[in-house]
């Protein structure tokens, strides 16, 4: 598992992460069709995994899934996590636990733990409309 600090993103934007998987000691490409990937981004770690809202309506945790489908990206090692805009815009401006998970036959692996920041969006404001 790597530990790393990630580029911030702003509240209200789509933000991308792509994630490629290779052998440690090669660093060939592996073919990760029908692998499962799941993102999640918490105020802190000891919350639960279920996305969930505060009391003012502000995201405390965020989490994406996606199973990678056969395409030549997959058979590259690589795919493609999006935070949808809509979900990002209720989050606060602040840093985020966060860490991207992979499962495949049964077995779950934590393939980097990383924190990133969210910044303000001016044109969103504080009104998270």
């Amino acid at each position: 598992m790597a530990l790393i600090q990630l580029q911030p993103f702003y509240r209200g934007d789509d933000h991308a992460l792509q994630v490629l998987v290779k052998v440690k000691d090669s660093e060939e490409a592996l073919d990760i069709t029908g692998w499962e990937f799941t993102s999640t981004m918490k105020l802190s770690s000891e919350l639960p995994d279920q996305p969930a809202l505060d009391d003012q309506g502000n995201r405390q945790v965020l989490q994406v899934v996606k199973v990678a489908d056969a395409n030549d990206d997959s058979r590259a090692g690589r795919i493609d996590l999006l935070y949808p805009a809509a979900e990002t815009r209720q989050l606060l401006p602040t840093s985020y636990e966060m860490d991207i998970q992979c499962q495949r036959n049964g077995i779950t692996q934590t393939l980097v733990k990383a924190t990133i920041t969210v910044l303000a969006d001016v044109s969103h404001g504080d009104s998270h409309d």
